[in-house]
């Protein structure tokens, strides 16, 4: 998703880590994007993917966006695509 907006909102990945010990997974990517309050500037941001791997197939993951300032479009559409996800993995119970 943010390569896809490089063109449109001038994001780029700018570091990627990841860790993996047993049942433990995390994630991070560090981003920039354009600024919408300050022309030609860039904002960054910082998205943490943390959880386990569950045996029985029952993961359960941590997804964090941190933003200090500027919130951009490509913020909630990364936001909206998580939820999105966790909704098709495990559709809401009806009452």
């Amino acid at each position: 998703m943010i390569r896809q907006a490089a063109q449109t909102q001038g994001a780029r990945i700018i570091t990627t880590d990841s860790h993996i010990q047993e049942d433990n997974v995390s994630y991070l990517i560090d981003y920039e994007v354009n600024s919408t309050t300050a022309s030609g500037g860039k904002s960054k941001g910082s998205i943490y993917i943390r959880g386990l791997k569950n045996q029985n197939g029952i993961d359960s993951y941590k997804f964090v966006l941190e933003k200090g300032v500027d919130f951009n479009a490509l913020d909630s559409d990364m936001i909206l695509a998580a939820l999105t996800e966790v909704n098709r993995q495990q559709p809401p119970q009806s009452p």
